[in-house]
């Protein structure tokens, strides 16, 4: 339903929007890729958490931005934006949480006919934080030092009764 409304907003109200300058609508990767041709090089709203790592061309780089439903996107920006950009997520931490503002490519003729967002503007909204992988590991380390002292034991025991009956 929230796609089928900004369908009809772009073919009924985008001329009016465009008239008084209304901000660009927000999506999710999901959207944009279900409605490709609909907003194929319209200037787009997107939001999400940055992933990966930062992919450097001369002047450009590439940096994928993870939406809140756990699809991601490439986006092609101007270095001078990336350079605002902090914290890139991994396992060990959350990645930047960015607004970004850019013209949508289903079929990128620049990039080889991959899916791309071309960034006009960025936007930090919450800086990323490392994550605390130690919580994981405590009780990993408990549990296979307890494993091994069992199994330790069990031999032990296996070993005395044998030569015991023997």
């Amino acid at each position: 339903m929230k796609l089928l409304f900004k369908i009809l907003f772009l073919y009924c109200l985008m001329p009016v929007a465009l008239t008084f300058g209304i901000e660009p609508l927000q999506f999710t990767v999901s959207e944009l890729i279900n409605g490709k041709q609909l907003y194929n090089n319209l200037t787009v709203r997107f939001q999400g958490e940055v992933i990966g790592q930062r992919l450097s061309k001369t002047t450009h780089v590439w940096i994928n931005i993870l939406d809140s439903e756990g699809n991601a996107i490439g986006t092609y920006m101007p270095r001078t934006l990336s350079d605002q950009i902090q914290h890139y997520g991994t396992y060990q931490t959350t990645g930047d949480k960015v607004l970004i503002e850019g013209i949508y490519h289903s079929k990128c003729d620049e990039h080889g006919g991959d899916t791309d967002i071309h960034v006009e503007k960025l936007v930090i909204l919450e800086r990323g934080t490392p994550r605390n992988t130690d919580k994981i590991k405590t009780p990993l380390v408990v549990g296979c030092f307890t494993l091994f002292s069992i199994t330790m034991l069990l031999v032990y025991l296996k070993k005395k009764f044998r030569l015991s009956s023997s």
